[in-house]
């Protein structure tokens, strides 16, 4: 890790040794204090907190073993921390676990409904609370692989010629009818989310404070998709434009304008 200045120098820099024999950063935060929280993966099996002070002396240090789950996200909460962990085989594609100042796990919670899974993309801390970029899809009625596009596959493979052939103009509003992009709000005491603001058939992308202290969301807009399923890499393929709405201090929506800018769509 290392802290740079705005010239571009760096002012120190720090090799993290634990005693993993891998360890990698997938975060770093201001404490709001002068230190910095810096949260890691051991051995993969642990998530770790340390802490360290504007001169970049370590002050602390906590381990806890979690097991096989990545660090997907991670942003204040509060007086502590929020994480999104994920492991592609465990099912769990929300899951939320909250950290206090000193790197102990306190709760951890999944946010599903009963009809959606939600796909957590980015989160950000803004005035005192953390926001989650996500998107929501209908869950399938199977517990078969390729879960998030298991909805437009059934249709797919139920029309009469198999669906080999679906041209994109039949593929894409039934794509964009799988998803929902949804900004959602953690406040510090619960920490459990609640949907703040959704777009209809689109998909939640970066989040981000911009230097007049308003929160950007980019919203990933479907607007063409092509089946295929001869692709090893995936089987709907398509592009997204991208959306950028903007919320001030008090949550209103103070914008929204075409970047201009497209994203891929595969899955």
């Amino acid at each position: 890790i290392a802290l740079v200045d705005g010239e571009g120098s760096i002012v120190w820099q720090r090799r993290l040794d634990h005693g993993f024999k891998d360890e990698y950063v997938a975060s770093v935060l201001t404490n709001g204090d002068g230190t910095w929280a810096v949260i890691s993966r051991g051995d993969l099996k642990y998530i770790c907190l340390s802490c360290y002070d504007a001169d970049g002396k370590e002050l602390s240090f906590h381990k806890t073993e979690v097991g096989n789950y990545g660090i997907r996200n991670a942003a204040r909460l509060g007086d502590g921390y929020i994480l999104q962990l994920w492991n592609q085989f465990s099912g769990d594609t929300a899951l939320l676990y909250k950290m206090d100042r000193e790197g102990v796990l306190t709760d951890s919670f999944s946010y599903e409904e009963d009809d959606f899974d939600y796909y957590i993309t980015d989160m950000v801390e803004f005035e005192g609370q953390v926001f989650l970029s996500a998107y929501a899809v209908p869950k399938p009625r199977d517990e078969g692989g390729r879960r998030e596009i298991a909805t437009i596959l059934d249709y797919i493979f139920s029309k009469e010629d198999g669906g080999w052939d679906i041209p994109g103009e039949e593929l894409t509003p039934i794509v964009r009818d799988n998803y929902t992009a949804v900004l959602l709000i953690c406040d510090p005491e619960g920490g459990a989310p609640k949907t703040f603001y959704s777009v209809k058939g689109s998909l939640g992308g970066h989040l981000s404070v911009n230097t007049s202290g308003q929160l950007e969301w980019n919203v990933e807009s479907i607007t063409a998709t092509f089946f295929s399923p001869a692709t090893s890499s995936f089987t709907i393929g398509g592009n997204c434009a991208v959306f950028r709405y903007t919320f001030d201090a008090e949550g209103s929506l103070t914008g929204q304008v075409d970047t201009g800018d497209t994203v891929p769509y595969r899955r």
